[in-house]
């Protein structure tokens, strides 16, 4: 019986044209079986190319569980091949069914995490709204503060204007006080 093992993992994915982690996992779950000699895994060509006729559309194994069981509870015409087939089916419905359920849970966490996230986006979209805010009235009192600070420097220059004005309205007023004095001593 091990006489019939002669094809590689490599020649076996090849055949099937799947991955050899592919090829690998069909191993594990019995669904082709294999012999280690020395270093090198072979495996049955009669079970490769049996498992090759099962292979349906896109490299995946097809099964419609459901009518595949209703036609094996009425009695099938293929009796001679139903006991291989139908441990060959249990297992994959077995192994497809606890790997779905794997993955509805890993799904219900994923759902569960996605909902945390978008609770604390809506708590976080109002802090959003507060920080463009308080950056606007930051901005504005900025631009506030700067206006103030020109206005400070126009009352300045105001104020020396003003002192410059007085300063010469009391010098044109002396001038015009002693002009005439001036003009009486020179007169003399």
């Amino acid at each position: 019986m091990e006489d019939n093992f002669t094809l590689s993992r490599a020649e076996a994915a090849q055949l099937l044209r799947v991955s050899l982690r592919t090829l690998d996992r069909y191993i594990q779950k019995s669904l082709i079986s294999a012999v280690k000699r020395g270093k090198n895994i072979l495996l049955s060509p009669e079970e490769v190319s049996l498992l090759q006729e099962k292979k349906k559309g896109g490299g995946k194994i097809k099964i419609d569980a459901k009518n595949f069981f209703k036609e094996l509870k009425s009695g099938s015409s293929e009796e001679d091949t139903l006991p291989h087939d139908f441990e060959f089916f249990q297992k994959l419905y077995q192994d497809l069914k606890e790997e779905l359920k794997i993955k509805q849970e890993r799904l219900e966490g994923a759902n569960y995490r996605v909902g945390q996230l978008e609770a604390q986006l809506k708590a976080t979209v109002p802090l959003l709204e507060y920080n463009k805010q308080k950056e606007e009235s930051k901005n504005s009192l900025s631009s506030l503060q700067k206006k103030n600070g020109e206005l400070k420097h126009l009352e300045r220059e105001f104020s020396k204007e003003r002192l410059n004005k007085y300063i010469y309205a009391t010098l044109l007023f002396l001038l015009l006080l002693v002009f005439p004095l001036y003009l009486l001593f020179l007169a003399f």
